[in-house]
């Protein structure tokens, strides 16, 4: 049997128990109320009620304790139920997280407040005349770690209290970077903390999403990125391998917001994934300037630049070594 659909008799309901909310909450054992079909018997019937929730019934209330069978004309229920906790779905890129995954706020220990994007995570077969093992690293943009290049190499999540960051928000040290008109590359040797190929998914559903492989950017491919500043985005690629005259870019990819924003201050070192397969594409690094939706920062952009992934990481390998995704 169908529920009667009549929505004006439950905004009535609705306005009923707003009403009396805070007396019902303020009863004895009571977890929580709402507006419920009715239990009979233990099972769900299709009579709306006003039902208020306890952790027990008891035996022992007073007759002023006991809920009316009735409230402003619409039949109670009483339900045995513990207070109901809620969990927000939403992907906070600036919390504490193990494991580290792309998309949340990276920066160098010295410059917490020039923060920029976890990428993904990369497993190479080392550069040794340059000081980088075989292994697994953390990739980003250059630009991004510039504060941890020279002395400290501490990378950490910039979200913390006080001066000295506690020791669970350090993601590892700064390694290697190079930052050209054709890179913008940084890698980063996580040290205790675990870590996973995934980002967070869409907003409207709850989990992540697993980094599936590295492929090739082509014109017309519908991309998404999570960032720090901007979060989960979606876009399509509108050129690749773009060179400007001058020469201070070589070899960019272009992508454009489909819903308006793509890109923002705080998301250079987030990949471009491919929607169709979940493969990344690219490196995200920067914005265009001719294309500002708020020129107030962190200032967000409509188009966005970024390189060929698989370019980016072969810069941390040996000639003729590989370099792939960490399983």
């Amino acid at each position: 049997m169908a529920i009667a659909r009549d929505e004006e008799r439950v905004r009535r309901m609705v306005q009923t128990l707003d009403r009396h909310q805070a007396e019902l909450l303020g009863r004895r054992g009571c977890t929580g109320v709402a507006v419920a079909r009715k239990e009979v018997g233990g099972r769900t019937t299709d009579t709306l009620s006003i039902t208020v929730y306890v952790r027990n019934k008891r035996a022992d209330l007073s007759v002023e304790e006991l809920i009316p069978p009735m409230i402003g004309g619409f039949p109670t229920d009483v339900v045995e139920e513990d207070e109901r906790r809620f969990e927000l779905l939403g992907t906070d890129p600036f919390a504490q997280h193990d494991p580290l995954f792309g998309g949340i706020a990276i920066a160098a220990w010295e410059l917490p407040k020039d923060y920029g994007s976890l990428g993904c995570f990369i497993r190479t077969t080392g550069r040794p005349n340059e000081g980088i093992d075989a292994g697994d690293y953390l990739l980003t943009c250059r630009h991004v770690l510039v504060g941890a290049v020279h002395n400290d190499h501490r990378v950490i999540q910039p979200n913390y209290d006080g001066n000295e960051p506690p020791e669970k928000y350090f993601c590892g040290n700064y390694v290697a970077g190079y930052q050209n008109a054709a890179n913008d590359c940084a890698i980063v040797r996580v040290t205790w903390r675990s870590f996973e190929n995934k980002v967070p998914n869409y907003p409207w559903w709850p989990g992540f999403r697993s980094i599936k492989g590295v492929g090739m950017a082509v014109p017309g491919d519908a991309v998404y990125k999570y960032g720090a500043t901007t979060k989960f985005t979606k876009g399509v690629v509108d050129c690749i391998d773009y060179t400007s005259p001058e020469g201070t870019r070589t070899h960019v990819i272009l992508i454009r917001g489909t819903d308006d924003v793509w890109i923002a201050e705080g998301d250079s070192g987030s990949v471009a994934i491919r929607q169709d397969d979940d493969f990344v594409v690219a490196l995200n690094f920067g914005g265009d300037p001719d294309h500002i939706i708020s020129p107030v920062s962190p200032v967000t952009y409509s188009y966005g630049y970024s390189y060929d992934i698989q370019g980016q990481m072969d810069n941390f390998a040996a000639t003729g070594g590989r370099v792939g995704l960490a399983p």
